[in-house]
């Protein structure tokens, strides 16, 4: 009985009936969902609004610059990110956009202790 109660739980959400699911299938199901967690993302998975967020590049950047400059603009998010020399503040992943760390292997120019993303990837810190 339990094992059908969890898979009429599944099956709901699928529908989009989203308000029966748990929180951790909401965001499985849900295109929308963002995240703001350390790691490593698919760059096309970036959840960016024209009208919430900016990006600049930085010259031997490193999350640190980056969290600097987005809190010198306005932005009190401690989550960044990094795409090689390029700090986006105020935006976030779609939850589906993790991928595992290998992907980032391109080191920070100010801080190699720091990967700033990688090919089609980008590195997300709270700082």
């Amino acid at each position: 009985m339990e094992k059908f109660l969890v898979f009429l739980t599944v099956v709901f959400c699928i529908l989009r009936f989203t308000e029966a699911c748990p929180r951790s299938l909401k965001n499985v199901f849900s295109p929308d969902a963002t995240v703001e967690e350390p790691g490593c993302y698919y760059a096309e998975g970036m959840f960016i609004n024209a009208d919430s967020g900016t990006s600049v590049d930085i010259l031997n950047g490193d999350p640190l610059k980056c969290r600097q400059f987005c809190k010198d603009n306005g932005y009190e998010s401690n989550f960044v990110i990094m795409q090689q020399d390029t700090c986006h503040c105020n935006k976030a992943f779609r939850h589906h956009a993790k991928r595992d760390k290998s992907n980032c292997d391109i080191s920070c120019l100010g801080d190699s202790t720091y990967k700033c993303g990688g090919k089609n990837h980008a590195s997300g810190y709270i700082v």
